[in-house]
């Protein structure tokens, strides 16, 4: 009687703090602002492939379990790291008290957990030193950036590839901007998918290869 008791009086209590919201998603949201600095100002931050600013930076990004930060710049080595994801309590606790869907109905703890807002980055303040490489190569950084961003997103650029269009099939073109146009890149792209057989590996030495050996 006195665990039932204190379920009741957890709920209510749980009840209480969402009144003002609704439901999880809407109080943690799918993003979370983070602050992400290097001790060179200017350095391009990537989040899995995809630029979202320079050094330094606070701003939003989204929330998930799977997210690869780079940092890059003319002259120093790149930087990668996983960015560590801790589940909100919020909807962890409604989905633990069976309330998944709780509020206004169009949510749902199974919502949060698809759309990433059930994480959030901690700490959210990274910095990251970068040294400088004397032996740069533009060349090999820029095969280095076509092969990562390739194999990172290999399944959506081989959904993309068949319709010529798309934000992953476009962004590894424009990598490959400097020895071809998109049409050609596409193309080329697509040599590569099919060369491969599917492995991400495979398509990644493919392209790159292929990029190499353009005139």
């Amino acid at each position: 009687m006195k665990k039932t008791c204190m379920m009741i009086i957890g709920v209510a209590v749980v009840i209480l703090s969402l009144s003002f919201s609704g439901c999880a998603t809407l109080i943690n949201g799918k993003s979370q602002i983070v602050t992400i600095n290097s001790n060179v100002d200017g350095a391009t931050i990537l989040l899995n492939g995809f630029v979202i600013g320079e050094t330094p930076f606070t701003g939003p990004i989204k929330r998930s379990k799977d997210t690869i930060l780079s940092i890059e710049k003319n002259g120093y080595k790149t930087r990668t790291m996983a960015l560590l994801a801790q589940y909100d309590w919020i909807p962890l606790i409604l989905d633990g008290l069976g309330m998944v869907g709780y509020g206004s109905g169009s949510f749902s703890t199974t919502t949060d957990f698809m759309t990433g807002a059930v994480y959030e980055y901690s700490p959210n303040v990274f910095y990251i030193d970068l040294q400088e490489d004397y032996n740069y190569d533009t060349g090999s950084l820029e095969e280095y950036w076509i092969r990562r961003f390739a194999m990172l997103n290999h399944s959506q650029i081989a959904i993309e590839a068949n319709a010529s269009n798309g934000e992953y099939i476009h962004a590894l073109s424009d990598l490959m901007g400097s020895k071809m146009d998109r049409e050609e890149a596409i193309d080329t792209i697509r040599i590569a998918l099919a060369a491969s057989d599917g492995y991400q590996l495979a398509f990644g030495d493919e392209l790159v290869k292929s990029f190499r050996d353009h005139n």
